[in-house]
């Protein structure tokens, strides 16, 4: 019956994922789309809650009671100054506002109809069990869930479910990057530049040193390791030696232990500018996450839940308006980002395609992913699975107003609502056969004896 419920209800989710899209809010300041969602999941049965982890903005959306416990997560924050109108020309509404350009309006959309849809089920076929819908505020600031993690919110489940707009179809099997986002500040002593430059001790001097050192080291990181940073006080006038500098760093790799590893080294880096500098730094961890735990078991019910809720067909309009914006980018580029989202084996998939309309084949083989989800630090709590489908055309990159403008009409709607689906019948398989619940926990058990989640802040 559920599926069916998607289906006849597609106007309806499509409509929350638009007022959502139009509201294009920051993360902790998502005050309207939290309020739409709740509205949203209190009209189909859900008991509801917010301000969980410390954020105006979270959600916890609860029906039935008892286990097993399938939990549903959802996002609905912007990106600044992605704004877009739904036009494969870039065109936005508000010049410098923000913008759907990772399309959280259809991802929360999408997880949040997947919940009602299997509590509709549960409560037609008497299927025992607890759905929650948890509404993940400030993925793309602060990650969020590493703030509602440090709670325990989500130690009652039995298994996590989101998804995640792409540019396929597929169970997602990357490795996606642990990371540590750091603010370093350096402290010297001021002078007259010119006057008495000898009295002057340059925090500047000290935090471009250490720049120039990170810029040393990445040749002798492993390859997995990658380390970016802006300068985000530099002194105010060039007369003066400053007295403060800072800088804010992100360090991303394959496992949490190797980055905690490079952040030492990163630390000597600093010390070393310190030292050569006469002056002193402080740094904090602002925030951080691991590197996602694929559970292989449930990736594999997802592919087959993904399979049996079809194809998307494509319109000729929706295939013209994506060629449109697929003619932007040079066949390197294109490739480079089909490489960055999917596995080698399913590179043969996606060329060619404007759209994607099928689903990339299940492997078993996990891979590593340069991008990071704070998703990922619920991995290493309870058995979870990201489904990605294709919400923008293949080649074109996200947080981009390309990415804005198809979360906003037919192509990005069109992947969400093959989303929802898969999500409710991974979730219903999950409920009916017991058996393959157990086979996806005893895997998170073995996976996961030898690293204990602790949150990185």
């Amino acid at each position: 019956m559920s599926l069916d419920w998607i289906q006849q209800n597609e106007e309806e989710i499509i409509a929350i994922s638009r007022e959502i899209w139009t509201y294009a809010e920051l993360g902790r300041k998502e005050f309207k789309s939290s309020a739409c969602m709740q509205r949203f999941l209190k009209s189909h049965g859900f008991t509801v809650t917010t301000g969980m982890g410390g954020m105006e903005t979270s959600i916890k959306a609860t029906w039935g009671s008892g286990k097993p416990v399938i939990g549903f997560l959802g996002e609905f924050d912007a990106l600044p100054e992605l704004n877009q109108k739904t036009t494969a020309q870039k065109s936005p509404i508000c010049e410098g506002a923000p913008g759907h350009g990772c399309g959280h309006n259809l991802l929360g959309s999408a997880s949040a109809a997947a919940a009602i849809a299997l509590r509709y089920e549960m409560e037609e076929k008497q299927i025992p069990g607890t759905v929650i819908f948890w509404g993940c505020p400030d993925e793309e600031g602060t990650m969020g869930k590493i703030h509602m993690a440090k709670e325990n919110l989500f130690d009652e489940l039995d298994v996590a479910i989101t998804n995640h707009p792409g540019i396929a179809n597929y169970a997602n099997e990357g490795v996606q990057s642990s990371l540590f986002n750091m603010k370093f500040q350096f402290y010297g002593k001021s002078s007259h530049a010119a006057a008495a430059p000898q009295n002057g001790r340059s925090a500047l001097d000290a935090l471009e040193l250490m720049h120039v050192s990170l810029n040393y080291l990445r040749e002798h990181v492993d390859r997995n390791v990658s380390m970016h940073y802006i300068i985000t006080n530099g002194g105010q006038k060039p007369n003066v030696v400053p007295e403060f500098a800072s800088s804010l760093l992100t360090i991303r790799g394959a496992t949490i232990n190797q980055v905690k590893e490079v952040y030492e080294r990163v630390l000597n880096c600093a010390k070393g500018a310190c030292l050569m500098t006469d002056t002193q730094f402080e740094h904090q961890i602002l925030w951080g996450c691991y590197s996602f735990n694929v559970n292989k078991n449930l990736c594999k019910i997802a592919h087959d839940a993904m399979v049996e809720c079809g194809p998307i067909r494509w319109t000729d309009k929706e295939l013209s308006f994506a060629a449109k914006m697929q003619g932007r980018y040079d066949s390197d580029t294109i490739m480079d980002s089909i490489i960055n989202y999917v596995s080698y084996e399913g590179i043969p998939y996606l060329q060619n395609e404007v759209l994607h309309e099928g689903v990339v084949p299940f492997t078993g083989r996990p891979f590593y992913t340069r991008g990071s989800t704070d998703v990922s630090d619920v991995s290493w709590i309870v058995p979870s699975v990201e489904i990605v489908t294709a919400c923008r055309p293949v080649g074109v990159a996200a947080h981009t107003w390309e990415q804005t403008a198809c979360a906003g009409m037919g192509i990005g709607q069109k992947g969400m609502i093959l989303a929802a689906r898969t999500m409710f019948k991974t979730g219903l398989k999950l409920l009916l056969s017991p058996e393959l619940l157990e086979k996806v926990k005893e895997e998170f058990e073995v996976s996961t004896e030898e690293m204990k989640y602790q949150p990185v802040i």
